[in-house]
């Protein structure tokens, strides 16, 4: 992209035009899933809350897995 211009030959194409958009969809699960998810759990507020931000963190960490 953007720096594509400073890379040297043969560099691997590390955000593949074709990719993009199952690449950013990835990102943003990850950061809203797992990034957040850690916090979410974290600073739970109860019992119930902490249950339900790691049933959220873990189906995403599984869904990651199976790729």
């Amino acid at each position: 992209t953007e720096w594509t211009a400073h890379h040297r030959d043969g560099a691997p194409q590390l955000y593949p035009e074709p990719l993009r958009d199952e690449i950013d969809e990835v990102a943003q699960r990850i950061y809203t899933e797992v990034n957040n998810g850690v916090y979410r759990c974290g600073f739970a507020g109860s019992q119930r809350a902490y249950e339900k931000a790691y049933d959220r963190l873990f189906t995403a960490l599984d869904w990651l897995s199976d790729r």
